[in-house]
């Protein structure tokens, strides 16, 4: 029995490492979120450049979203933004907040994306000026394409939890497509410029960390703007109102009118 003892030991002992974090993400490494979801995505640009800083650029309580504590002119950005998906409506519905304090609601059903007309003089679908319904119609998370297990670097600890840590070269990364299409017109007249050039990123490297269990985005650094994810996964389905279903019909209904064969002189036949 005395022999039997350490056996077990060691088995016990064995049982638990195997009940411990993964030690590598499972692939695709980037997770999904369920049919039903809502997540923010607050997003700061005004962080240190310093390598060991930008972690900490969200822990200022006192520190507005998207405030400018170092009193330097910058450009109108996003700074915080909500998302809730119903897969089964291949509905998302979008809430962006502005640096300004400006407020935009979105709609993205069916692939096509609703917007409201300055002073509610009513909605439209966007064309070529907007391209989130393309991007969320494709992934939940577009700005983390690039996503790979040749860019894993380990696992590190991040506000107490452990957390997958992927990077790349800024040069090497997956575009969005809205950065995509900026980058193409540049190169128009600069054939030789890189997305460094373009886009003067404050790092060399950008950063993401992924839920050890979840797989889900935790923190992304993209070189010019962090991004602090937060999700939640209860609640009511998130449903388009009556006006975006109405607007949708009445637009769908135009167009197979417009785009109808017309009937000959002796009508149809």
């Amino acid at each position: 029995m005395k022999q039997i003892v350490p056996a077990l030991a060691l088995f016990l002992s064995l049982s638990a490492f195997a009940q411990e974090e993964p030690r590598k993400p499972r692939e695709p490494v980037l997770g999904k979120t369920p049919a039903h979801a809502a997540w923010t995505v607050r997003q700061k640009s005004n962080f240190s450049e310093q390598e060991d800083g930008w972690e900490k650029a969200f822990d200022d309580v006192n520190s507005p979203v998207g405030g400018n504590p170092n009193g330097r002119v910058e450009t109108r950005h996003i700074t915080r933004r909500k998302f809730k998906k119903n897969q089964s409506l291949k509905t998302f519905h979008v809430s962006t907040t502005w640096s300004d304090g400006d407020t935009q609601d979105d709609w993205i059903v069916m692939g096509y994306h609703v917007a409201e007309r300055a002073g509610g003089r009513g909605l439209y679908v966007t064309g070529e000026e907007s391209t989130l319904g393309e991007e969320l119609s494709a992934a939940d998370f577009p700005e983390l394409s690039w996503l790979e297990m040749k860019h894993y670097r380990g696992i590190r600890t991040y506000k107490g939890s452990p957390v997958f840590v992927f990077d790349v070269p800024y040069n090497n990364k997956a575009m969005t497509i809205a950065d995509q299409r900026y980058f193409n017109f540049v190169k128009q007249n600069n054939p030789k410029a890189t997305p460094k050039d373009v886009f003067k990123p404050k790092f060399e490297r950008v950063v993401a960390y992924l839920d050890v269990k979840t797989q889900l985005p935790v923190l992304y650094n993209d070189g010019t703007t962090l991004h602090r994810y937060a999700f939640s996964f209860t609640g009511t389905p998130v449903r388009p109102p009556k006006k975006i279903i109405d607007f949708l019909r009445k637009r769908d209904k135009a167009l197979r009118i417009r785009t109808a064969t017309p009937a000959g002189p002796g009508g149809n036949r």
